[in-house]
């Protein structure tokens, strides 16, 4: 039986660690999906995560966990929420990352497949997501069973029953 990773909250300053490692990663993305600049991206997001995450990691509707494991700590950050025109019971994976050190190991399998049963336990049945076509992630996403819903030239739009 595959080992479980222990899933939990972030404290204060994880979150706040983590939410600018992913901020970075997805103005780098954003930039080059609109030809704009990396700065302009950032500024956009920090804008919009304001909107977005009034409460920060207690808003009401956010699920946010990062890993331990026996030799890790704060391993990954993962990030679960609601869009506007989804349906209740359908939840939207904004982000996962992993640390740099811990990639290629199997985290992000074990943190997506042990999030997609917590999922289920409080009443979800799909999740969704957006990830850029060159992202290696996207051969996770297929790999557990997700399968592409809506494409256009930089974006695959992803989604599972769980």
């Amino acid at each position: 039986m595959e080992k479980t990773l222990k899933l939990r909250i972030p404290t204060n300053k994880e979150f706040e660690d983590w939410f600018e490692i992913s901020s970075r990663s997805f103005a780098d993305d954003s930039a080059y999906a609109n030809n704009t600049t990396v700065e302009e991206e950032y500024k956009n997001i920090k804008e919009k995560s304001k909107q977005m995450l009034p409460e920060g990691k207690d808003t009401v509707g956010t699920i946010f966990r990062v890993f331990d494991d026996v030799k890790v700590s704060n391993g990954g950050f993962v990030w679960f929420g609601k869009l506007p025109g989804l349906k209740d019971n359908e939840a939207f994976l904004f982000e996962i990352t992993i640390s740099k050190e811990q990639r290629s190991k199997g985290y992000g399998r074990k943190l997506l497949t042990q999030m997609h049963k917590e999922l289920k336990t409080i009443g979800y049945k799909k999740v969704i997501l957006n990830v850029m076509k060159r992202n290696y992630a996207k051969n996770l996403y297929f790999s557990l069973g997700y399968q592409t819903i809506q494409e256009d030239e930089h974006n695959l739009i992803m989604a599972i029953e769980i």
